[in-house]
């Protein structure tokens, strides 16, 4: 779409700047839409923020990933990763999981490795030495070595940038109080006291911290999954 073109639209509203109002807006204003993102707080300040944010094969049998849309959505993520204006925190420190027996272990791990996933057999010995924080583990483990997670809030704030550096309006503490349907159409209003749009270069850069999140497994059917 020409400048000219841009100015003349009308534009499409995204409501709420979470991981997935920053996705949508950062695509579509690659795709040269305009776009205006409305949020009545700060990025990732809801269901985002509380987000575990993982990312990989963990817990998800292997015929989940014959789908040509997963597929397609991991080399995306890894695409998108890379095109990003700043870091997003991801980090692949590897999964550990097992099933309920070491038979259905050994099937799960087994099934990924027949689609050429990197996914391994580990002895119990060899999963304590590697998570400490383990009080106990099967005779066998799977181990997903690639898997690991995002910072979901620096994900957030990453596509929103991306998307306010193509020509996208970013307006926080600009919340939306009703939507309003004729038709087909929607438009989302606010109301006439909201502050204007906050620039993005204002924001901290400082991306937050996280947690260490390990889980100590005592049960079988378990998972120790770790974001340093």
């Amino acid at each position: 779409m020409a400048p000219e073109r841009r100015r003349q639209s009308r534009p499409i509203i995204v409501v709420g700047a979470g991981v997935v109002g920053a996705a949508i807006a950062c695509h579509l204003a690659r795709e040269d839409r305009p776009v205006v993102v409305l949020d009545g707080a700060r990025p990732g300040s809801g269901a985002t923020g509380d987000s575990f944010a993982w990312v990989g094969l963990a817990k998800n049998g292997a015929d989940v990933f014959a789908d040509p849309l997963r597929q397609l959505g991991a080399e995306e993520f890894d695409r998108l990763v890379q095109d990003l204006p700043e870091p997003v925190g991801l980090q692949r420190s590897g999964a550990i999981t097992w099933e309920d027996t070491v038979a259905r272990t050994r099937a799960f791990v087994a099934a990924h490795r027949a689609r050429g996933h990197a996914v391994e057999l580990l002895s119990a010995a060899a999963a304590l030495e590697r998570e400490p924080a383990l009080r106990w583990a099967p005779d066998v483990v799977a181990l997903a070595p690639d898997d690991g997670g995002v910072d979901p809030v620096a994900l957030t704030r990453a596509m929103l940038r991306d998307a306010e550096a193509h020509c996208a309006e970013i307006r926080l503490g600009d919340p939306v109080r009703s939507v309003l349907v004729e038709g087909d159409a929607r438009s989302a209003s606010r109301p006439p006291w909201a502050r204007c749009a906050v620039r993005l270069s204002c924001w901290p850069r400082e991306p937050r911290s996280r947690r260490s999140l390990r889980r100590p497994a005592c049960a079988p059917r378990s998972r120790a999954l770790r974001a340093r």
